[in-house]
């Protein structure tokens, strides 16, 4: 297809313009755009066609440039989304984006950077003993299942803080904070 021929020749020109059909805000486009902007003049640089790109590419390119953790992971499934727009065109290579977030390019897990050893054990021991005092107090099996929902509250709020939310972040969640028109899938 013309678009195809045009990702060979120009990846960057119709990265940039394939940003542009995707949903969300004006701004968040413009920086997905520079960040395949970014990528296209590395793989230009080094001489690399749009079909030779593999996941050790990839992850070489997120070395090279410094790409920090939080970022790979956005650098990787936008790379994965482009990649999977230009096989439904026709182009017919694996999909580097996604064989990098397979093979977990993003790197180890950290521990969270706001919260010092002291403060996650003060987190954990807060959340344990909100639980366990609960089930001491309510030996009693119906206060225990009309309290449930306190208790699931606590455990979810040590959760997610551990996890690295912040709580404005907890705050501003509601139930249209899913991914994608069907929701989240925990399935897949």
């Amino acid at each position: 297809s013309l678009i195809l021929l045009s990702a060979l020749s120009d990846p960057s020109n119709l990265f940039e313009q394939w940003t542009h059909t995707l949903p969300g805000k004006e701004s968040t486009r413009r920086v997905k755009a520079a960040m395949g902007g970014k990528f296209f003049r590395w793989v230009e640089k080094r001489g690399f066609r749009v079909e030779e790109i593999t996941e050790k590419m990839v992850e070489a390119f997120l070395q090279e440039e410094g790409i920090t953790k939080e970022q790979r992971y956005r650098y990787v499934r936008l790379i994965e989304l482009f990649y999977a727009f230009l096989i439904s065109l026709g182009l017919t290579v694996p999909n580097p984006g996604q064989q990098a977030a397979v093979t977990m390019i993003r790197g180890a897990n950290d521990k969270t950077r706001f919260f010092d050893e002291d403060e996650l054990a003060r987190i954990e021991a807060g959340v344990r003993d909100v639980l366990c005092k609960e089930r001491s107090e309510s030996a009693d099996r119906k206060d225990r299942t009309e309290n449930w929902p306190y208790r699931r509250d606590v455990a979810i709020v040590g959760i997610a803080l551990g996890g690295g939310l912040r709580l404005i972040e907890l705050r501003e969640l509601t139930v249209n904070c899913t991914y994608g028109p069907e929701g989240l899938d925990i399935d897949g």
